[in-house]
């Protein structure tokens, strides 16, 4: 966790320090469509329906049509499968730190961002649903490992200066759960919609 701060920190200071004054700050949140994979190697689980929310900063000028954005954010992933009229799934809580490079079209209305993500594992809540009964016990630790890393793909629509709409997909890389026998790995769709608050 502190190699995983001090490299945001380095990154934040450098391009801070080339173009302070081309620096956005802003709010973004949204849905998620969380699952969990085997890349391939079986089947996965399936999909749950969850959120996520933070702050974004975003250095540099679209008209230079590259720009580095990074933020702090709350996600929460995990899955839900079913079996007949019942279903089991687990609420995993993360902080995500993405670090982006985001390439604007000329006009500046579209753009598309790719780079790493660092997610810390907060907590995890385990239920089953039974009909129209759900049981969920208290939040816990759990057994998931404490640092995730995904690679991060999407694209954004910029509906004006301060407003806009964006889909992305994280693609988790790390094991969750390296000390169980099968691989799973956190895998997200994100629907999102941020706004600038400082520029």
């Amino acid at each position: 966790m502190r190699i995983s701060a001090l490299l945001l920190g380095i990154l934040i200071f450098a391009f801070t320090d080339l173009r302070a004054q081309d620096v956005k700050i802003g709010a973004r949140g949204g849905l998620n469509l969380a699952y969990l994979s085997t890349l391939g190697e079986g089947d996965g689980l399936g999909t749950r329906i969850a959120y996520h929310g933070g702050v974004f900063l975003e250095f540099g000028d679209p008209i230079d049509q590259i720009t580095f954005e990074t933020g702090l954010y709350y996600s929460s992933k995990g899955f839900r499968e079913r079996f007949g009229e019942d279903a089991i799934f687990e609420r995993a809580n993360y902080v995500d730190i993405p670090l982006l490079l985001r390439f604007y079209l000329e006009d500046s209305k579209v753009s598309v961002f790719a780079g790493p993500q660092i997610s810390f594992f907060l907590n995890q809540q385990v239920g089953i649903t039974t009909g129209a009964t759900t049981q969920v016990p208290n939040q816990f630790q759990g057994e998931l490992a404490r640092i995730d890393a995904a690679g991060v793909l999407g694209f954004t629509y910029h509906a004006s200066e301060d407003l806009d709409f964006g889909i992305a997909y994280d693609l988790g890389f790390l094991r969750r759960d390296p000390d169980r026998v099968g691989a799973y790995f956190n895998q997200v769709i994100k629907l999102s919609i941020g706004y600038t608050l400082v520029k």
